[in-house]
């Protein structure tokens, strides 16, 4: 016991050193890209069972899947989306689903995360994906750093796409990203 939770700390140390890492890199026009033809619905299937093997409280339903190949960064986009995926576990610790939708829209990729823990108040929301902002009622009581969010923004802004939230506080959240196909 007293070795996997030291195994958890590192790893979350580790974590939180990347994300400051690849903050740096941002600000400086230095987070490497490589852009490929990739299988999203590969790419999606692969790190919702990575992130499912990480949780037991949690289970991730994935809907949906895409007809095409899409142009972004396989490692880059898997940031984004685990990202995503252990914000939710992490807001909502009370709660055991974990829902992943995956759609086509006209010419763009789809992906939305929904959780049903804490949720975010509408004052918060247009400011979560700036460099370090936490939400300070949450900051208490969840760990973090305020990047990964941003990092998230700049990875799918750098794939030519969008990325949003809606949320109502005690409701849960659903976290959205699109690019083009």
């Amino acid at each position: 016991v007293y070795a996997e939770k030291v195994k958890q700390s590192l790893n979350r140390m580790q974590d939180l050193i990347m994300d400051l890492l690849d903050t740096s890199k941002i600000q400086n026009g230095q987070l490497q890209y490589q852009m490929n033809t990739i299988d999203f619905n590969t790419l999606i299937d692969e790190t919702i069972e990575n992130i499912q093997l990480t949780t037991k409280n949690h289970e991730i339903k994935k809907t949906g899947n895409i007809s095409k190949s899409i142009i972004g960064d396989y490692d880059r986009l898997q940031q984004v989306i685990i990202n995503l995926l252990t914000n939710a576990i992490k807001y909502s610790p009370d709660y055991k689903e974990i829902i992943v939708k995956v759609e086509e829209k006209e010419n763009l990729l789809q992906v939305s995360i929904t959780d049903f823990g804490i949720g975010i108040s509408k004052k918060h929301l247009e400011k979560i994906f700036d460099r370090y902002y936490r939400v300070e009622e949450h900051a208490v009581y969840f760990q973090g750093l305020g990047v990964g969010l941003y990092i998230s923004s700049e990875i799918i802004k750098r794939h030519k796409g969008n990325i949003w939230a809606e949320s109502d506080q005690n409701k849960g959240a659903t976290f959205y990203f699109s690019i083009p196909i």
